[in-house]
């Protein structure tokens, strides 16, 4: 059972027979903020050996062993945390727009690098076969690799409902973690929130989408874990994977009011309530400019075939 999606900075929901059945998904202002919250910091790695007394000089030198974004005033944050009880409970979920975020754990991130990340081996290639330590590249890394500006609840509160993580696998933790380049938060610290969120708000849908993967730690069974993780989180609040969608309605009296989308066999076969994400298509613009992303989503739209409005 498939659910097919596209997605423009989020997701746009496809039945499996190529049916188009929804709009678009558009980012909100927040998506490529890159500034960090008060308080959350990105420490250089524990553990180093004794000898390098030097490398840790040289590295306070040049880099602030901190990486903290500007602190963020949300005083004024919109609260849209119920937009979606004005909805008809008749709009089937095929048909809503669900606004989302790129990367959307991004916003805590640690200087321990996910060696399995495509991105990591392309600034060692770019080296020019200089050996960098990555104590030393990490906390410049860490500048760009954070993506967002709020956490996953102030985006919830923002209106956000489709989220995009990228999860693998940390074997000196034993856990999975959201990761840029760097390893961030938990699995269950991003979860959480969301799950909190929906429990204050019975009326709101959150569509995730997990993806990568990436580390070949990452057994078949190790994975169990990830998939029991999400099945523990939200429990009867998740949405049995279909080949239709449902009205909103429907998932609101209910109470299944989340979908969580693998892209991993593993995952997803080991639960009716864990769907397959092999249909999305993600797309982004690449940009922290804000115009600029409008016009790509509103782009987007017109390809997926849904107002613009």
């Amino acid at each position: 059972m498939y659910l097919q999606s596209r997605i423009a900075l989020a997701a746009l929901l496809v039945l499996s027979a190529g049916v188009l059945v929804a709009a678009a998904t558009i980012s909100t202002p927040t998506n490529n903020e890159s500034r960090h919250s008060s308080g959350s910091t990105r420490r250089l790695q524990e553990g180093e050996e004794e000898n390098s007394s030097f490398l840790d000089s040289v590295s306070d030198f040049f880099f602030d062993e901190h990486c903290d974004r500007t602190e963020k005033d949300i005083s004024n944050l919109s609260d849209l945390s119920d937009w979606m009880s004005t909805l008809d409970p008749a709009t089937n979920l095929g048909d809503i727009t669900l606004p989302g975020t790129h990367h959307s754990a991004a916003y805590v991130l640690s200087t321990k690098f996910n060696p399995n990340d495509a991105e990591y081996q392309a600034i060692q290639d770019a080296s020019f076969g200089v050996d960098l330590p990555d104590k030393l590249i990490a906390p410049w890394v860490c500048r760009f690799a954070l993506t967002q500006s709020l956490s996953i609840a102030e985006q919830l509160q923002a209106g956000v409902r489709y989220f995009d993580l990228r999860v693998d696998y940390d074997p000196e933790t034993s856990t999975f973690r959201a990761f840029h380049l760097l390893f961030g938060l938990r699995i269950e610290d991003i979860l959480v929130q969301m799950k909190e969120f929906i429990s204050d708000h019975p009326t709101e849908i959150i569509v995730v989408e997990m993806t990568e993967l990436l580390s070949p730690s990452a057994t078949a069974g190790v994975k169990q874990n990830l998939a029991q993780t999400i099945l523990d989180t939200f429990g009867s609040a998740l949405l049995p994977a279909s080949d239709s969608l449902p009205t909103v309605g429907d998932m609101q009296s209910a109470g299944t009011t989340v979908i969580v989308t693998v892209k991993d066999d593993d995952v997803n076969s080991f639960s009716e309530l864990i769907w397959s994400s092999n249909g999305i298509r993600n797309t982004f613009a690449n940009s922290v400019d804000l115009q600029t992303m409008i016009d790509y989503n509103q782009e987007r739209l017109g390809e997926f075939g849904t107002a613009s409005d």
